[in-house]
């Protein structure tokens, strides 16, 4: 990993899924100062103080440290256990679950020129907006699928943007990593990662939980939410192929100042 000058020690859990609700990030960091503390404390309440929050990770040969997290804070508390020498910052965060929340839309389907199912998933995707130092922002668009279809009525959009846009899509939307995805079940986007195997991290054999498969591998930050691998285990060959990914788990410690490991837990739907 790339070494900290100042000894930091961060321990992380993110998981990053494709599923229509947000994506979270646990993080927990060791013996920030004080006036490190105070400046980045944030109320679970005060939900107007919208604040962004990203980390980058990776390994020394890496050029640039690809992103693993990107959202917003929901709290920053800091503390120390009774009996423990150790001040410890716990960070809860979401990725653009305010953006989820908060943003609204309304308009009617009579506004646009063909009124295509497409075209009113873009739109709504484009009502994604927040605000980041006094700017208005909108949520970068990752991918959208066809979604063939057309509506010959006119209709009222009024209400909660990602609701109706969860209606749209049939659930079939997510933000990831700070960019919106409404891609249907056979669209992926484009990754890095091709293979995952026993040289090339797989950990232990692929398990499988009803209709989804579970993979172990060494931390892999390069890995994208919707992306297709090929999973070749030479022990559990019955699960080798090539599949979307539905689900991406971090979890671990970076330090330079303490041992530590991480990993990378692979969710890919039968």
């Amino acid at each position: 990993f790339s070494a900290n000058p100042n000894m930091l020690t961060l321990e992380f859990s993110i998981i990053r899924n494709n599923l229509a609700s947000a994506n979270t990030g646990h993080f927990r960091l060791y013996n920030l100062n004080q006036n490190t503390r105070d400046a980045i404390f944030k109320d679970y309440l005060t939900i107007s103080d919208f604040r962004s929050i990203r980390l980058r990770a990776g390994y020394q040969s890496d050029p640039v440290l690809p992103i693993v997290f990107d959202g917003n804070l929901k709290s920053v508390v800091s503390y120390r256990a009774d009996g423990e020498v150790n001040f410890i910052t716990e960070i809860d965060a979401y990725d653009f679950g305010f953006v989820m929340a908060n943003c609204y839309s309304s308009w009617n389907t009579s506004e646009l020129p063909d009124c295509t199912k497409r075209q009113v998933i873009e739109k709504l995707t484009g009502d994604l907006i927040y605000t980041r130092n006094g700017a208005e922002m909108s949520v970068p668009v990752g991918g959208i699928s066809a979604f063939v279809g057309s509506h010959p009525r006119g209709r009222v959009i009024m209400g909660n943007t990602w609701e109706e846009l969860r209606r749209q899509t049939d659930n079939h939307c997510y933000i990831d990593n700070g960019k919106v995805y409404c891609l249907e079940d056979d669209d992926c986007v484009g990754g890095d990662i091709i293979e995952i195997a026993s040289g090339s991290g797989l950990l232990g054999v692929p398990r499988r939980y009803e209709n989804m498969i579970k993979a172990e591998i060494l931390f892999e930050p390069r890995l994208v939410v919707g992306q297709q691998v090929s999973i070749n285990s030479l022990s559990q060959s019955r699960f080798n192929g090539t599949y979307k990914v539905t689900g991406i788990a971090h979890q671990g410690v970076i330090s330079d100042s303490v041992n530590s490991k991480c990993k990378t837990i692979l969710s890919i739907v039968l």
